[in-house]
């Protein structure tokens, strides 16, 4: 756990810096330093935390996310450190990436994810979790992209929160009839993953 006042300390530093924050999320050019600073002064809290801010600027407000990036471990400073969060018209404090549907593309480094054509298929062996992921556009040059792609693209169909019960994940091209090899569309991934909890609570 990060010391006591580290986390207020953010805060009361973060507020003074989020008018800037929102003139930078709101335009197509970024204001890179400040990110970086942000990124350095949550790693001052902990080094496992990182951040994401956006959101529809014409809304009532503008999300700042606090992510572990699926580290297990750093779940709990998460926890407490959006806790600490003061309140801030035009502005919501987010512990953890959020589901958000199967609309959108993940890109990264030459990968593409779409996950509304995507499909997965479970891989449950020695108790563990795993999945493989098929899409359209996978090339195996571009193997360690895909792989950190499928990931972030997890985050977006489950929620960082749910998406750290995946214990790994496989990353290949989607095959002909891909229903008929087992695979199942990637937004029925939050369906299968409450019903094998579910009969693993029975």
């Amino acid at each position: 756990m990060p010391p006591v006042k580290a986390g207020p300390a953010f805060w009361r530093w973060l507020v003074n810096k989020l008018p800037a924050l929102r003139a930078s999320v709101t335009r197509p050019d970024p204001d890179e330093a400040l990110l970086d600073e942000i990124v350095e002064r949550l790693h001052a809290v902990d080094e496992r935390l990182y951040f994401l801010a956006g959101g529809d600027s014409d809304g009532p407000a503008l999300e700042f996310i606090v992510t572990a990036e699926g580290d297990l471990s750093a779940f709990p400073v998460v926890e407490r450190l959006v806790g600490e969060a003061p309140t801030v018209p035009g502005w919501v404090f987010v512990a953890f990436k959020q589901a958000h549907g199967c609309d959108f593309v993940t890109r990264h480094e030459g990968a593409s994810i779409d996950a509304a054509s995507a499909w997965f298929q479970p891989l449950l062996a020695d108790g563990e979790l795993g999945l493989r992921l098929a899409c359209a556009s996978y090339h195996d040059d571009l193997e360690e992209a895909y792989q950190f792609a499928a990931v972030q693209a997890l985050d977006g169909v489950l929620g960082e929160f749910v998406a750290a019960r995946v214990d790994y994940v496989e990353v290949v091209k989607t095959p002909r009839d891909p229903a008929g090899k087992g695979f199942r569309p990637l937004a029925q991934l939050p369906e299968y993953l409450a019903a094998i909890g579910a009969a693993a609570r029975s």
